[in-house]
């Protein structure tokens, strides 16, 4: 073996190892968010129930999906890594501002969410483990809404904006 292919395949071994330290790291911060009472209404893994209006449902994949995806591409990886721990820190950030202006949050790896509508209507909106992270929110006379592929926090702060009409401070 060329010291040429040690190398290279020593650089995909940590680029690998990388990205799982930081899913991991992730899943850990949002277990530690949500044991330091961040919210009092934060949850995780456990979606009520139903789903009443003024709420966002922050929803990334579990790490039986991450696994189930299976990026064998260790730059796949560390992306997977990275969008996911940049989504933690923006959504954490918004999510006493949220709370503060009357919209409930709650973090779930959950893939359904159920919703119920002014009527009793109940309606169920499917989250793809495909798309890493997502956001359903349910405001008062709207439809529900399920938001993924954003890459910013600005990005998220402008769909729950424009969604719920009120302005979030930075």
């Amino acid at each position: 073996m060329s010291q040429r292919h040690v190398r290279k395949r020593a650089q995909k071994e940590f680029t690998k190892r990388f990205a799982f330290v930081l899913f991991i790291s992730f899943f850990l911060q949002l277990e530690g968010a949500v044991k330091s009472g961040l919210q009092q209404n934060k949850q995780c893994n456990e979606i009520p129930q139903i789903i009443k209006e003024n709420t966002v449902v922050f929803l990334s994949i579990s790490p039986e999906d991450y696994e189930k995806l299976g990026p064998k591409d260790p730059e796949a990886e560390e992306g997977i890594g990275e969008l996911l721990s940049d989504y933690l820190y923006y959504t954490e950030q918004l999510g006493p501002k949220l709370e503060q202006l009357g919209i409930r949050v709650i973090f779930s790896m959950s893939k359904v969410v159920s919703f119920q509508m002014s009527d009793g209507k109940t309606i169920k909106i499917t989250f793809d483990p495909k798309d890493v992270c997502a956001m359903a929110m349910y405001a008062k006379g709207q439809e529900p809404k399920l938001v993924s592929g954003f890459g910013s926090g600005v990005r998220i702060r402008t769909n729950i904006s424009e969604y719920f009409h009120i302005k979030i401070e930075r």
